[in-house]
């Protein structure tokens, strides 16, 4: 991001570092470029949107349909952000500043003067934003998708990191944390996963609710 950022910031006015699967909600806006070009982002360096892992809706297998229209729901961590406070962001970087560094989209300089979906500055700390926003400006992210488009995206491997037991354990855990739990997914899961994690500890978490 850093270097993309280097590289192309004198030729634009905003950049967008979002990965392929996260696509910007602008309620109130026709697109993008309207949305940025309003005025209370003036004295803006940085928008800072909160991020919002979508859920399955409980869907165990793929439907040729869009994703905005297979999954509606949010996932139940949004609950949890809200009651503790631990609301993530990424964000939408002006172009043309000077002298930055990019560590990562959701932590950035406290140097670069950044506002939250409203033009409202002095709305973050660190990676959090102090008042969430998660009705009109905001990022959807699409984890996991359905039951089986998780488990098929699983059994690809991480770029970066490989299929380690590890790695396995952590997307699970992740998709738990966004989606509820059923013995639907855990048998889907537990049958189609290539390399074999033992979900033992999901079944009971489900029986002890149930």
């Amino acid at each position: 991001m850093d270097s993309c950022y280097q590289a192309n910031h004198d030729k634009y006015d905003w950049l967008i570092f979002y990965e392929i699967d996260e696509f910007l909600y602008l309620r109130n806006y026709k697109n993008v470029k309207n949305f940025l070009s309003n005025k209370k982002f003036n004295d803006c360096e940085s928008i800072r949107l909160n991020w919002v892992h979508m859920s399955d809706n409980n869907h165990i297998f793929y439907e040729n349909k869009p994703l905005s229209e297979r999954f509606t729901e949010k996932g139940k961590n949004v609950a949890y952000h809200h009651k503790n406070k631990i609301c993530y962001v990424k964000t939408i970087i002006r172009g043309h500043l000077q002298n930055i560094k990019i560590n990562q989209n959701h932590l950035l300089s406290d140097k670069i003067k950044g506002c939250d979906g409203f033009g409202k500055k002095n709305q973050l700390k660190g990676i959090m934003s102090v008042n969430p926003d998660y009705n009109f400006n905001y990022i959807k992210h699409y984890f996991g998708k359905s039951v089986q488009e998780f488990v098929e995206k699983i059994n690809r491997g991480d770029l970066l990191r490989g299929n380690s037991k590890n790695i396995v354990k952590w997307a699970i855990e992740k998709f738990f944390y966004v989606n509820k739990i059923t013995s639907e997914k855990i048998q889907y899961i537990q049958k189609n996963l290539g390399l074999k994690y033992n979900l033992s500890y999901y079944m009971e978490k489900l029986d002890k609710r149930i």
